[in-house]
């Protein structure tokens, strides 16, 4: 199931595809940097927010929002419980 998410000051909503919300042994793929962009906004409001909050930094923001870099799937899996995703990092599998 993809997740409408919008963002900024635009009308347009931005998508999370379901396959970016899956656990990494079920096949993750990463988010667009729009996607990642849009669970930010989503998890803490603005990047500042995130920095302070999550631990990460800007310039890792930066790269990944700008599509620079793939976020990885650990910071990924914190930014979508921040942003009430849930907790894609459980699995049923055993």
């Amino acid at each position: 199931m993809e997740e409408p998410i919008q963002y900024g000051t635009k009308p347009e909503t931005v998508y999370i595809r379901a396959v970016c919300l899956r656990p990494l042994v079920q096949g993750w793929e990463p988010p667009t940097a729009a996607e990642v962009l849009a669970m930010l906004r989503k998890a803490t409001g603005t990047p500042t927010e995130a920095v302070r909050r999550l631990g990460f930094t800007r310039r890792e923001l930066n790269r990944w929002t700008t599509g620079e870099e793939q976020i990885p799937y650990h910071c990924w899996a914190v930014l979508c419980a921040a942003g009430g995703a849930g907790q894609i990092w459980q699995s049923d599998i055993r």
